[in-house]
């Protein structure tokens, strides 16, 4: 973690504070990553290799079937550095309601951080397992469960 924080430090300086034992201003860091394209690529290409590289190496401690959520996965191109991949796909004004309950984000806000991400109304995702999570988390569980086991077979 050290090290993402140094990378940080190095990209967007007024986003870490401290010397010796770093910490993120997440605030700062959001405001910076999502100002413009150029610092949001920047950070991206930055941070997401080291991230992904992490989920792979603790995935291979494992040797039955292995679930690991990895952001910004089309973004990065890492869709095709697994065996299955499964998208969950929500309505978009839903999406935008839950994010502002969590995160008391403001919907301009979250839009614009949603104008970063991959455009999932219009990506061909015939390839990929899809999962639609548009009802309640009883039924969602249902079909995460249920895909579990037919994965697993």
């Amino acid at each position: 973690m050290q090290k993402v924080k140094s990378l940080i430090k190095s990209i967007f300086p007024n986003a870490v504070k401290g010397e010796k034992k770093l910490r993120i201003d997440y605030k700062a860091l959001s405001q910076l990553a999502f100002s413009n394209k150029e610092n949001n690529q920047q950070l991206t290409k930055a941070i997401t290799p080291l991230v992904l590289d992490e989920i792979l190496r603790k995935a291979e401690r494992y040797k039955n079937t292995t679930f690991v959520e990895v952001p910004l996965l089309f973004e990065c191109g890492f869709e095709d550095r697994f065996d299955k991949t499964i998208v969950v796909l929500r309505d978009k004004n839903k999406r935008i309601e839950s994010v502002k309950l969590r995160s008391k984000l403001s919907e301009e806000q979250i839009k614009k951080r949603m104008a970063f991400q991959v455009d999932y109304e219009n990506k061909d995702l015939s390839k990929f397992i899809v999962i639609n999570n548009d009802k309640d988390k009883e039924q969602l569980k249902e079909q995460v469960f249920a895909l579990i086991k037919k994965i697993s077979e």
